[in-house]
């Protein structure tokens, strides 16, 4: 009886042993699962990832910051992040880390360097991770190559500052709008033409508000077409800041940036004042 109970005793153990086993594997497969998703999350992540320790040197970088900079992942574990960077950007660095570390956050642009000796505009934004004695642990850092769109925008302010000397010297009245029809700048003829002794006054005012009654609705219908990429034409009344009467005739027109997409007006007006007093008599 004894030995019976022993068997069975005996049995159940080593039941419970193999249920416990195979729910073990599926644990252990469902951890490995999850650790290869994750891994494969974290190093095709669309944005580079970096972690240094406390002096600076890599710890981790993901596949992102690998293709971004151009090296394998043995060229940089263990270095200093400050030899990635251009040699004018190296002392920043010096300087930046300690307080980065103290603060514990931190957002700047970089200039790194790509192993094919390009340099590369590098936003960086990072947070301290800490131990479980609030002690420093290492960095988390998420880069991002700007280069293109640092570039974009330089080359938009060149040509925006080249077309508003071209303007400003013009004998005509030229202006220069936004996309809501807000004045930004305006040639010396054009101040002339309005009598306007001050132009500030008028900048990043609406310029549907330069005319009169019914010619509201006509500067709005031009700038709407402007705003489509077609040209807007149409005549009006608008006195001169001393109350001169001038009658203008306007052509509206978009500027597009190196990209094809509109982000200004061109307004150019014409004093067709004599030509409707003759047409009127």
């Amino acid at each position: 009886m004894k030995d019976k109970i022993n068997k069975e005793l005996l049995k159940d153990v080593q039941k419970l042993k193999q249920e416990n086993s195979a729910e073990l594997k599926q644990a252990e497969k469902a951890l490995f699962e999850s650790e290869k998703r994750i891994q494969l999350l974290f190093n095709n992540a669309p944005l580079g990832y970096q972690s240094l320790d406390s002096d600076g040197n890599f710890m981790e970088v993901n596949q992102t910051w690998l293709d971004i900079l151009g090296y394998t992942l043995d060229e940089v574990i263990g270095k200093w992040f400050g030899d990635f960077l251009s040699p004018e950007y190296q002392d920043s660095f010096r300087e930046s880390f300690p307080i980065f570390k103290a603060e514990g956050k931190n957002h700047s642009e970089l200039e790194m360097v790509h192993k094919n000796g390009n340099k590369l505009i590098i936003a960086c934004k990072g947070n301290i991770g800490y131990d479980t004695n609030r002690e420093f642990k290492q960095t988390h850092c998420i880069l991002q190559d700007i280069t293109e769109s640092k570039q974009a925008k330089e080359a938009l302010f060149n040509s925006e500052e080249y077309l508003r000397r071209i303007i400003s010297s013009s004998n005509d009245c030229i202006k220069v709008l936004d996309l809501e029809g807000n004045l930004l700048s305006m040639s010396t003829g054009g101040q002339k033409l309005l009598e306007i002794e001050d132009v500030t006054l008028y900048l990043n005012r609406s310029w549907v508000d330069f005319w009169t009654g019914k010619d509201k609705e006509g500067a709005l219908e031009a700038i709407s077409n402007a705003k489509k990429g077609d040209t807007g034409i149409f005549i009006g009344y608008s006195p001169t800041e001393k109350g001169t009467p001038k009658w203008w005739e306007v052509i509206i027109s978009s500027i597009n940036d190196s990209h094809g997409n509109i982000y200004r007006l061109l307004a150019i007006s014409r004093d067709i004042t004599v030509r409707r007093q003759e047409e009127e008599e």
